[in-house]
């Protein structure tokens, strides 16, 4: 399957999918895929001009729903991981600058999760 087909796939399955839920599908199937969201965006707009009119929208199911439920899912998982990393660097961003700090002003830096004053 291609990245294109695959992107399309994902459009019609999650209609409610926003554009970067649907790259970081595609980014997630297609490793080194060059894929980005104005790609997403023209895959959409591309398959909204060529689609014929319907005069109702499809009726909700529970497919539908629970693929929905697995994409959100997956998309939190994914949010999770890039805020510990996050977290992560701005914690070592900070006890840098405090550390050299205390250097300037001849201090110990004394960390209450490693050091143990007893």
């Amino acid at each position: 399957m291609s990245i294109g087909s695959f992107a399309r796939e994902q459009i019609i399955n999650f209609p409610s999918a926003t554009n970067q839920e649907i790259l970081d599908m595609v980014l997630e199937e297609f490793k080194d895929a060059k894929t980005t969201v104005n790609c997403i965006a023209w895959y959409k707009s591309n398959m909204k001009k060529n689609m014929p009119k319907q005069s109702a929208p499809l009726p909700r199911t529970l497919e539908i729903i629970d693929d929905e439920i697995v994409a959100t899912k997956l998309k939190l998982a994914s949010l999770e991981d890039e805020y510990k990393e996050m977290l992560e660097e701005d914690r070592a961003n900070a006890m840098a600058m405090i550390e050299e700090l205390a250097n300037k002003y001849g201090k110990k830096v004394v960390n209450a999760d490693t050091d143990n004053p007893n």
